[in-house]
Protein backbone atom coordinates (compact mmCIF):
# COMPACT_ATOMS: atom_id res chain seq x y z
CA UNK A 1 0.00 0.00 0.00
CA UNK A 2 1.36 3.42 -0.67
CA UNK A 3 0.74 6.34 1.76
CA UNK A 4 1.32 8.74 4.10
CA UNK A 5 2.87 8.55 7.88
CA UNK A 6 4.96 11.03 9.73
CA UNK A 7 7.05 12.99 7.49
CA UNK A 8 7.03 10.22 5.37
CA UNK A 9 5.13 11.13 2.02
CA UNK A 10 4.20 8.35 -0.74
CA UNK A 11 5.53 5.43 0.91
CA UNK A 12 5.31 1.88 -0.17
CA UNK A 13 4.29 -0.01 3.45
CA UNK A 14 3.35 -3.92 4.03
CA UNK A 15 -0.69 -5.20 3.69
CA UNK A 16 0.31 -5.99 7.34
CA UNK A 17 0.74 -2.72 8.90
CA UNK A 18 -2.08 -0.52 6.66
CA UNK A 19 -5.34 -0.26 7.67
CA UNK A 20 -7.97 1.34 5.18
CA UNK A 21 -10.04 4.55 6.50
CA UNK A 22 -12.36 6.55 4.60
CA UNK A 23 -11.43 9.97 3.31
CA UNK A 24 -13.78 11.67 6.25
CA UNK A 25 -12.31 9.80 9.37
CA UNK A 26 -9.12 11.94 7.84
CA UNK A 27 -10.85 14.96 8.16
CA UNK A 28 -10.19 17.18 11.02
CA UNK A 29 -13.00 18.63 13.13
CA UNK A 30 -12.96 22.74 11.78
CA UNK A 31 -14.45 23.05 15.30
CA UNK A 32 -10.97 22.21 17.33
CA UNK A 33 -8.27 24.04 15.10
CA UNK A 34 -8.39 27.20 16.89
CA UNK A 35 -8.05 25.51 20.58
CA UNK A 36 -4.77 24.74 21.46
CA UNK A 37 -4.13 21.48 22.86
CA UNK A 38 -1.17 20.04 24.66
CA UNK A 39 0.36 16.61 25.46
CA UNK A 40 3.03 15.64 27.81
CA UNK A 41 6.29 14.58 26.35
CA UNK A 42 6.51 11.43 28.03
CA UNK A 43 3.34 10.73 27.74
CA UNK A 44 3.96 11.20 23.55
CA UNK A 45 6.97 8.85 23.99
CA UNK A 46 5.26 5.76 25.84
CA UNK A 47 2.10 6.13 23.11
CA UNK A 48 5.09 5.80 20.12
CA UNK A 49 7.09 2.73 21.91
CA UNK A 50 3.56 1.22 22.99
CA UNK A 51 2.42 1.29 19.37
CA UNK A 52 5.77 0.48 17.85
CA UNK A 53 6.07 -2.64 19.90
CA UNK A 54 2.48 -3.68 18.82
CA UNK A 55 3.17 -3.16 15.47
CA UNK A 56 6.37 -5.65 15.58
CA UNK A 57 5.86 -8.89 14.13
CA UNK A 58 8.55 -9.31 16.77
CA UNK A 59 7.04 -8.15 19.96
CA UNK A 60 8.53 -7.84 22.93
CA UNK A 61 11.37 -9.50 21.59
CA UNK A 62 12.61 -6.57 19.29
CA UNK A 63 14.85 -4.00 21.15
CA UNK A 64 15.37 -1.28 18.95
CA UNK A 65 14.95 -0.56 15.13
CA UNK A 66 16.37 1.99 12.70
CA UNK A 67 14.84 4.25 10.39
CA UNK A 68 16.93 3.27 7.17
CA UNK A 69 14.78 5.34 5.07
CA UNK A 70 16.71 8.16 6.07
CA UNK A 71 19.49 6.64 5.87
CA UNK A 72 21.94 8.39 3.18
CA UNK A 73 24.90 6.07 1.38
Amino acid sequence: WKGDYGGKKQLWFPANYVEEISPTAVEPDRSALWAPTFTPVLSLLSTCAQQATENSPLGDLLRGSVDVSSCQI
